[in-house]
């Protein structure tokens, strides 16, 4: 079984990490060639290649191991990540990167098609986000524009208010 550790490349990842609080979390992003594969840790299914799960820095430095996790391809093509991950959190303190080679047996073109359609509805949900994003701004831009409208008005009804009592009061002298 071929792997290859590598630093993560994503800092992305780091920035979500900080930003969410994982700051005490070791990132192991689960890659693999091709990619679209099955990832199961622990005997459940956690998404498709490349992969990205959060395990506790503290306790991976007591025990450098991961739950055991391997790659299931749409041919029925299968191999195990290796989960020890000994003196990588040294040289790789922000995360691994692990890509595991499909092995050589039969279905390889299925892989490849499954890789395709999933890259293609992840760019799909991808696109999906994003207008969703944008209709969230032009909301949230439509909300202030109607609080502004709202402010307004009360602002006008407080000057009629106003003009009303002074009217009133100018009444009341006569």
């Amino acid at each position: 079984m071929k792997h290859l550790f590598v630093a993560l490349s994503c800092p992305l990842a780091f920035t979500a990490c900080a930003f969410f609080g994982f700051d005490n979390s070791y990132s192991v992003t689960y890659d693999t060639n091709p990619q679209g594969a099955s990832i199961v840790c622990g005997g459940f299914h956690k998404g498709y290649s490349p992969y990205i799960a959060y395990y506790d820095k503290k306790a991976l430095e007591e025990s450098p191991y991961t739950e055991p996790c391997e790659a299931v391809w749409f041919s029925g093509a299968k191999a195990k990540f290796d989960n020890y991950l000994g003196s990588d959190m040294t040289k790789y303190p922000n995360g691994v990167h692990i890509t595991l080679r499909r092995p050589d047996v039969p279905g390889l073109e299925k892989d490849m098609q499954f890789a395709l359609q999933v890259k293609q509805l992840q760019n799909q949900e991808n696109f999906q986000n994003q207008q969703l994003s944008i209709q969230q701004q032009q909301l949230s831009i439509q909300q202030q524009q109607l609080n502004n409208q709202a402010k307004g008005l009360q602002q006008q009804q407080k000057q009629h208010e106003q003009f009303m009592d002074y009217m009133n009061y100018g009444n009341y002298l006569r």
